[in-house]
């Protein structure tokens, strides 16, 4: 029972190493966003083409998507 243990958790650590994360930092300055009043709150939105939450009952957030093509031979 040791050994089918001791085999799986190497297995899990062997899959696990193989991913990998990629980061990346947004930087906004204050002219990129835009003011809306309204007559209970301010809308606070971006100038760029930007999505957002449409979870009922949340805070509405502001959704980047981007794409990232890496290679098969990508190292870290």
């Amino acid at each position: 029972m040791k050994r089918i243990i001791f085999f799986i958790t190497v297995w899990i650590g062997v899959c696990l190493s193989g991913t990998g994360q990629i980061s990346r930092d947004i930087t906004l300055k204050q002219s990129d966003l835009k003011v809306v009043n309204t007559e209970e709150f301010d809308r606070i939105s971006f100038l760029d083409n930007v999505h957002y939450t449409d979870i009922v009952g949340r805070p509405e957030l502001p959704v980047y998507i981007k794409s990232f093509v890496v290679p098969i031979d990508a190292q870290n």
